[in-house]
């Protein structure tokens, strides 16, 4: 729980993809309004230390696509 901004989370990957620090998040199903919200507070948790976020969804059938 971060409480000066009211708000608990738990980023799924801190890593490193073309060295550069990021956040990558884990999700199934299709792209939803607020996972921008999300990764938005994910940041402002971080501060500078994460210069990009990417998403990996995964489908039923085990397909995976990446978003930056």
């Amino acid at each position: 729980m971060y409480t000066q901004v009211q708000y608990a989370g738990r980023i799924d990957r801190l890593c490193r993809i073309s060295g550069r620090p990021t956040i990558l998040d884990i999700k199934t199903g299709s792209k939803e309004r607020w996972h921008d919200v999300q990764f938005e507070a994910y940041c402002q948790a971080l501060g500078d230390s994460v210069q990009d976020l990417q998403s990996v969804s995964i489908r039923e059938d085990g397909s995976y696509r990446l978003e930056a």
